[in-house]
């Protein structure tokens, strides 16, 4: 599973749009667009619904989920990495 930004990326991409333009479209700052897209930071509700219109191809219920799944897969990964540890 990819960070959210990454897939924000790719679809930057598609639409021949880079993060500026984003930020423009979208009315979010380019520096915290570059966090979001950079996986810096976590994407919050008001950013994914500002994303989301702004690129108009994936929901920020979308954005949202994948977010959401890759922050579960890196906390299972850790807690697994973890276990090995206390048992190492």
């Amino acid at each position: 599973m990819e960070h959210v930004g990454i897939i924000i990326d790719r679809l930057l991409k598609q639409q021949d749009m880079n993060q500026r333009e984003l930020a423009e479209k979208s009315g979010l700052g380019a520096g915290h667009i570059s966090l979001i897209v950079g996986g810096k930071c976590a994407i919050s509700i008001p950013s994914a619904v500002a994303i989301s219109r702004a690129l108009g191809i994936i929901t920020a219920k979308e954005i949202l989920n994948l977010q959401t799944e890759y922050q579960l897969e890196q906390y299972d990964l850790h807690a697994h990495q973890r276990q090995f540890e206390v048992l190492g």
